[in-house]
């Protein structure tokens, strides 16, 4: 997420987290529905590639060859997140994206590693 000059400051910042990693830690009260991040995907991934269970070699190797064609500095941010590998982190911290298309074909997983630092939990009670 860039900030321009004129921006106002974030009302959070990031920070280790004991026995959590790192975390985003308000640092002012966000009112329910304002805007905190407008963000474009790091990394976007078609979800029929990633769910298919054929050649999960062949897998891993286009998906650590995408990764390696980020800029560095977002490489960095994708790697940093949690999970052992680039399927591992596409599967633990990324959030559906919809760009239409008929049976799904238009269903992609993408990365948004400031959001995915966002305390959640993934099984809601």
């Amino acid at each position: 997420m860039t900030e321009s000059p004129d921006s106002p400051p974030r009302p959070f910042y990031a920070t280790e987290i004991e026995g959590k990693g790192i975390g985003l830690i308000a640092n002012r009260t966000i009112r329910k529905g304002e805007q905190i991040m407008a963000l474009n995907p790091t990394f976007l991934a078609e979800k029929n590639f990633l769910m298919s269970p054929e050649d999960t070699n062949e897998q891993s190797r286009v998906l650590d060859l995408a990764v390696q064609k980020l800029p560095a500095s977002q490489r960095r941010a994708f790697m940093r997140q949690m999970g052992d590998d680039v399927s591992d982190i596409l599967m633990m911290n990324t959030f559906q994206v919809d760009l239409g298309g008929e049976r799904g074909a238009g269903h992609h997983l993408g990365s948004f590693p400031e959001a995915s630092r966002l305390n959640h939990d993934c099984r809601p009670k």
